[in-house]
């Protein structure tokens, strides 16, 4: 997200929620950030950090909901502006609320998409192996494990867990 152009109070209340947010102080945070996008809705990438606030909070419907106005942002933008690792990372956020409320299916479908678009994140690798093995789906979950193995040869619990 872009700093330019953002008064220096509007920067504090980012720099002010960040804080909050390492304080595990969610609830806090979130309101400071969603302040931030009322008043600057285009800056729609601020979502990120509301909605990781409310996975927190463990509102994860709400969470998914502000994934996906990011994604939708992300969508608009011209394709040379576009972020994949952005994406990758939303995916992977809708992934996690999704798994976090067991729905597996769903889960295992936005950690696969987040994979596609960014093979180098071991954990992601790791969390649709994990999705596999609570499924029953061991040869499945031995794929992704190896996967992660691949990525991050020095990541001790992908081994453990393969």
């Amino acid at each position: 997200m872009a700093a330019e152009g953002l008064s220096d109070s509007s920067k504090e209340m980012l720099l002010q929620g960040n804080a909050l947010f390492e304080q595990k102080k969610f609830a806090e945070a979130q309101a400071l950030y969603q302040a931030f996008i009322d008043k600057y809705p285009s800056l729609y990438k601020a979502r990120l950090n509301v909605a990781n606030c409310l996975m927190e909070l463990q509102e994860y419907d709400k969470a998914i909901g502000e994934y996906q106005k990011v994604l939708d942002g992300l969508n608009a933008e011209a394709a040379d502006k576009k972020d994949p690792k952005l994406t990758a990372q939303v995916f992977s956020g809708i992934g996690d609320a999704s798994m976090r409320q067991n729905k597996f299916k769903e889960a295992e479908q936005y950690f696969k998409k987040s994979i596609d678009i960014d093979p180098a994140d071991h954990a992601l690798a790791f969390n649709v192996a994990e999705i596999m093995m609570q499924a029953g789906n061991a040869n499945e979950a031995i794929r992704y494990y190896e996967m992660a193995i691949r990525i991050k040869p020095d990541w001790p619990k992908s081994y453990l867990k393969l």
